[in-house]
């Protein structure tokens, strides 16, 4: 039993072996903690202990199951109908604990949690209610010792494994998300800096007059009625205009008139000049000229 007691996690670890066929399951408890109670109280020790186990629920042929003991809750793994691993809950686990119990013993996560079934204490342990008879392990010690040992050690080396396997998958996992992270942020850093440049051009775009002078000069000309002369114009900003010309005995009505129905001015007003046949306009520019 050298290799069990390495493997229970007891200073003072009692053991108790059932065979299947040429199967052997092995339990194991702290002594002290089971019969330090009844030393306490006075109550006379007993012989033998039995896992509680044995005597609740059935054995399966595969799979995994939830059986409610006495206090707590007992998660158990099957295989072959063998007892392959098995953990003990004060209260019925979560989900994710579950299926990290399920992939410490080689299976896949599940998306529900299976309902604990209700086992009432039987008189005989289910290893003696499974098909085939059990092996005396007293009588074939020296001949099976060996193979208990070696299926002892099987059993634990699967939870290694799977925790193992667990870690090399986050590892990537982890590289996965890291590389993502990266991408993520030379994303934010290039959407910044072209928003930033998007911003500039806006500022630079609205510093550009709403029409070119050269084109605002030529249409200002072409609008003016036959006979008035351009004397003078200026833009104080990239959206006013003002301008001053000659009216040789016409009608200022007429020259108002045709400067509204421009769709390139707005806000048109006309006032005399420093001479009576002189009129200055003042008008808003619209917007590109043609």
């Amino acid at each position: 039993m050298g290799q069990a007691r390495r493997w229970a996690p007891f200073p003072d670890p009692s053991f108790h072996t059932e065979w299947i066929g040429d199967r052997v399951m092995v339990w194991a408890w702290s002594a002290g903690a089971v019969l330090e109670p009844a030393r306490m109280s006075g109550e006379r020790l007993p012989r033998r202990l039995l896992p509680e186990s044995l005597f609740r629920g059935q054995a399966l042929d595969a799979g995994a199951d939830l059986v409610e003991m006495d206090e707590g809750v007992e998660g158990r793994v099957w295989r072959n109908g063998l007892l392959t691993a098995s953990v003990w809950w004060p209260a019925p686990p979560d989900l994710a604990i579950w299926n990290m119990f399920r992939r410490g013993a080689g299976l896949g996560a599940v998306a529900e949690l299976p309902a604990s079934a209700v086992a009432p204490l039987a008189d005989a342990a289910w290893t003696r209610r499974q098909s085939g008879a059990s092996l005396d392990f007293a009588r074939h010690r020296a001949t099976l010792a060996p193979i208990a040992l070696a299926l002892a050690a099987a059993v634990l080396c699967v939870p290694a494994g799977s925790m193992l396997r667990i870690l090399v998958e986050r590892a990537g996992l982890e590289r996965a998300i890291k590389k993502q992270e990266q991408l993520v942020h030379e994303i934010r850093v290039a959407r910044d800096a072209a928003e930033a440049d998007a911003g500039m051009a806006a500022d630079l775009l609205a510093l550009r007059p709403a029409a070119g002078q050269v084109r605002l000069l030529a249409a200002l000309t072409q609008m003016l009625p036959a006979g008035w002369t351009l004397l003078e114009w200026r833009t104080p900003d990239p959206t006013s205009l003002e301008a001053t010309v000659r009216l040789p005995g016409g009608d200022p009505r007429t020259l108002v008139r045709t400067l509204e129905d421009s769709p390139y001015l707005e806000a048109v007003s006309v006032n005399i000049g420093q001479r009576p046949d002189e009129m200055v306009i003042k008008a808003t520019v619209a917007g590109d000229l043609p």
